[in-house]
């Protein structure tokens, strides 16, 4: 996996309410993500869906 992605705070509001899930757009990959005291912290694939940008759904 690619380095992980860190950014928001676990006490952000969200427009959705609770962070349940991260999708990345085009890809069938499940997208690993967790809290850390950082922030949140997103794993990203390796095999990716573009190589010219990168959508991520939180939902």
């Amino acid at each position: 996996m690619a380095p992980p992605v860190q950014a928001g705070n676990r006490d952000t509001p969200l427009p959705f309410g609770a962070l349940r899930k991260a999708e990345l757009l085009g890809s069938p990959q499940l997208i690993r993500w967790e809290w850390k005291p950082d922030g949140l912290v997103i794993k990203i694939p390796e095999t990716r869906p573009s190589n010219d940008s990168l959508v991520i759904k939180l939902s």
